[in-house]
């Protein structure tokens, strides 16, 4: 089985990924669990792959379990990852939205600019846990 990410691919990509992240953000707030580190990263990760759907699957499998807790909230969010590769897989490439996602320069726009925000909340996030990692290191 082969299994590909594309990230900070050719322009055209970033916008079919970021469109593509919206699946499992929906998902997300709909199952009302919280827009976390672990969900923002592994909802991109989900749409930067390419390939098969059988390998995507498989490997969203081994993801959720590497981050796997005890918690009815882990269930649903590892439902909802596999869902998303699911769907995802069925959107077509250069799609009607797609195209139109990267040929209209006010969506353009809009799409850079929450690929920006979406960056900065991830890099927020990291920051706002290494300030307490090592705060508690220098704490003892």
């Amino acid at each position: 089985m082969k299994l590909t990410f594309k990230f900070l691919e050719k322009e055209e990509w970033s916008m079919f990924g970021t469109l593509n992240t919206f699946i499992p953000l929906i998902l997300t707030i709909i199952t009302k669990q919280k827009v976390d580190l672990k969900n923002m990263i592994l909802s991109s990760v989900i749409s930067m792959m390419d390939g098969n759907l059988l390998p995507k699957i498989l490997f969203t499998g081994f993801m959720n379990f590497m981050l796997m807790e005890e918690t009815k909230n882990w269930v649903i969010q590892s439902f909802i990852y596999v869902v998303s590769v699911i769907i995802i897989h069925q959107i077509k490439y250069n799609n009607f939205i797609h195209k139109f996602s990267y040929q209209n320069e006010f969506i353009k726009s809009i799409l850079i600019l929450l690929i920006i925000l979406w960056m900065i909340r991830i890099f927020d996030i990291i920051f706002i846990k290494s300030n307490k990692i090592v705060k508690k290191i220098f704490k003892h």
